[in-house]
Formats: structure tokens, C-alpha cells, sequence
């Protein structure tokens, strides 16, 4: 299958991924549009066709209140709470990214005021607010450079994960979720894979990094035919199914349908570490961190283990035997203290029978 297929209205094959899950309940908007809701080139919103602009100016074309729907989970289902306002939001340009194909959107600000979601819907990118803007100002969109960034390092390290396992263990994505926590694909191995065959992707997605391979975005025309360019996992859709096809390429290592946003090279994911491998539906899922994300986990473990050998007064290579010790002597004071408390119950028995 074509992996990172999105939903936006003229780049987006037949074979959509499940979109990243979120809180937020929204309903359509109510009015129509009678204008554009943004400018383009070939199709593409400023964010697809430069993923490294953080800000740009742009003029309101409506906002239309909308009411929240809270959803508190209880053993009983679900129950509504008080509605909160909330504003949709249309600019004629945005650089706010859009949830799809896996990817959760861009957070960021419209003339200072938050925007908590950006969403596509039959055509327009809504940007989700707490407060109204006036119709026809001119206001600054500001995107959250931090998530944005953290976005294209996991991203486009997806895409190196996924071309490294399908070349070396004949591994296909059949899917893939991005969160704030984690990161994770699916894939659908001809055999089980095993402990060196995960850490052979790893190692090779490492590699594919310090390659420094050109990361480049592809545009064709699909309402004529196309030869499949190298490395293409897939086919391209059939001719006339879309007007374009957004194609993001790994220079001589992968190209990926994708409507997401990505570096400009591999050599700025720095690092990619899998964490744990899981059963999956029938799938074999890898989680995995990019970039920032190991930084920041191998920063916690520094800290923790630095706390833990105060805590121990050993050094961090004998933490485990230092630990299995410790749960061993828990183990047996535990067991001692439940004999000694059954021999006092049954002294202090004896003692009550003898006195009365």
C-alpha cells in the first residue's frame, strides 16, 4: 500500500490511513463559503509547499461560533457536560498544518489569540479558537514552531523506518499514529521478526540518517499518466481518481505519498531509537522516538539514574544487582514478619485462655 495517504482535497490516494484520534468533538460548519479558503500553488496549502515558514499575514474570511461537545467517560457511557463556545476560523492563507493521514495539527496563534486545533472540512481549513476574530482584518498566523518541528522529525522519521524495515525484512506499514508521547507503525512482516532483525532496522535507520539523504516534495499531475519513479512503495492511483498527488521523496532511499510535513534533510532527525515492539492486530508495531524525543527520554533516565544511585549509594552498573537484593530482603523480612505475627497471635491466644 501507499503509506501516509492524507485528505486533502486534490492530494490524497485510495488508501487513507486512520487519522490520529483526538479529544475535541466538532461538529460542520454551518455557513458556506464563497470564497477560496486559502491561495495555492499546484494545490498545495503554504505548509505542504514549505514546511519551515512559522508565520505569515492574512485576512479573515468568516468565523462562525460553534458549541464543543464534552464527553466524560463513565462506567455508565458517556454523559455531556456544559458546552463550551468555541470559534471556526477561515483565513484566506494559513500556515497551520491540518490533522491527517496520522499527523496531528499544528497549535499556534492568530494576531496573539491560540488556536487549540486546525482541521480540513469539505475544502476549508478550520482553525479551532477559544475567541472570535472580526471578519475582513488583516491578522498574523504563528505557528508553534516546537510541535511543528517535533511533528517533522517524527514524521519523516516514519518514513525512514518504514522504507529501512520493508527493504531488509520484507516488512510493509500498514499503518501509523503519531502522539504526543509516542510513535508507532504497523507492520505486516512475511515471517515474525525477530530481536536482531529489529535491531538491524534500527541500525540501518540510523545509517539513513547520517546519509544525509535530501528529503524533497513531488507533485504530479494525476490527470494523466505517470511513470512510478524509483523507490515508489505502491502504485500511484489510477489516472483521473485526483488532480495532483503529493508525493514526499527520501533521495535514493524511498518515495511516499504524504501530505505531511517533513525536513529538508535526514540528517536533521539526528538519531531514531525503537522502544519496544508489540502485537498488533495481527501486525508487528514498533514504537519509536525521533530526534528531540530520545534526547529528552535519554535526559530523563540521566536524571533518574542519578537519583537512583543516591538513593543506593552504588554506582549506575550495579543498580540491578543493588535492586534485586533489595526486593529479595523485602521478600524475606515480609515472610519473617508474617511468621512472627502469627506466633504472637497465637501466644497472645494462649495467654487470654490461661487468665480466664
Amino acid at each position: 500500500h501507499v503509506r501516509g495517504v492524507y485528505s486533502f482535497p486534490v492530494i490524497f490516494g485510495p488508501f487513507g490511513k486512520k487519522p490520529f484520534r483526538r479529544q475535541l468533538m466538532l461538529p460542520p460548519v454551518a455557513a458556506q463559503m464563497e470564497e477560496p479558503v486559502h491561495r495555492s500553488e499546484n494545490g498545495l496549502v503554504l505548509c505542504q509547499r514549505d514546511a519551515y515558514l512559522r508565520s505569515v499575514n492574512a485576512v479573515v474570511v468568516s468565523c462562525e461560533p460553534f458549541t464543543e461537545e464534552l464527553v466524560k467517560k463513565s462506567k455508565k457511557g458517556s454523559k455531556g457536560e456544559t458546552p463550551a463556545p468555541k470559534w471556526h476560523v477561515v483565513l484566506s492563507e494559513t500556515v497551520l498544518y491540518p490533522e491527517g493521514g496520522g499527523q496531528p495539527s499544528d497549535f499556534g496563534t492568530i494576531n496573539g489569540g491560540l488556536v487549540e486545533y486546525v482541521e480540513q472540512k469539505e475544502g476549508k481549513v478550520l482553525h479551532v479558537c477559544p475567541e472570535p476574530q472580526e471578519v475582513g482584518s488583516q491578522v498574523q498566523v504563528v505557528v508553534d514552531w516546537n510541535r511543528r518541528f517535533d511533528h517533522m522529525q517524527q514524521h519523516t522519521g516514519q518514513h525512514v523506518l518504514s522504507a529501512v524495515a520493508d527493504s531488509i525484512c520484507n516488512a510493509p506499514t500498514v499503518s501509523w499514529e503519531l502522539s504526543s508521547g509516542y510513535v508507532n507503525v504497523d507492520l505486516a512482516p512475511e515471517r515474525d521478526l525477530t530481536a536482531e532483525d529489529v535491531s538491524a532496522i534500527e541500525a540501518q535507520a540510523n545509517q539513513e540518517i547520517r546519509n544525509m539523504r535530501e528529503v524533497r516534495i513531488l507533485v504530479l499531475d494525476g490527470t494523466i499518466p505517470n511513470d512510478n519513479p524509483p523507490h515508489l512503495r505502491g502504485k500511484l492511483p489510477p489516472v483521473g481518481t485526483h488532480t495532483q498527488i503529493r508525493l514526499v521523496e527520501l533521495d535514493g532511499l524511498d518515495v511516499n505519498a504524504c501530505g505531511g510535513t517533513h525536513v529538508r534533510s535526514t540528517a536533521e532527525l539526528q538519531l531514531l531509537k525503537i522502544l519496544r515492539v508489540e502485537k498488533a492486530k495481527g501486525n508487528t508495531r514498533l514504537v519509536f522516538a525521533v530526534g528531540g524525543r530520545v534526547l529528552d527520554a535519554l535526559s530523563g533516565c540521566l536524571i533518574r539514574q542519578s537519583l537512583i544511585t543516591s538513593m543506593l549509594a552504588s554506582g549506575p552498573e550495579e543498580h540491578v544487582e543493588r535492586i534485586d537484593t533489595l526486593l529479595k530482603e523485602k521478600k524475606s523480612y515480609v515472610k519473617r514478619i508474617k511468621t512472627l505475627s502469627e506466633e504472637l497471635a497465637r501466644l497472645q491466644g494462649r495467654a487470654i485462655a490461661e487468665s480466664g
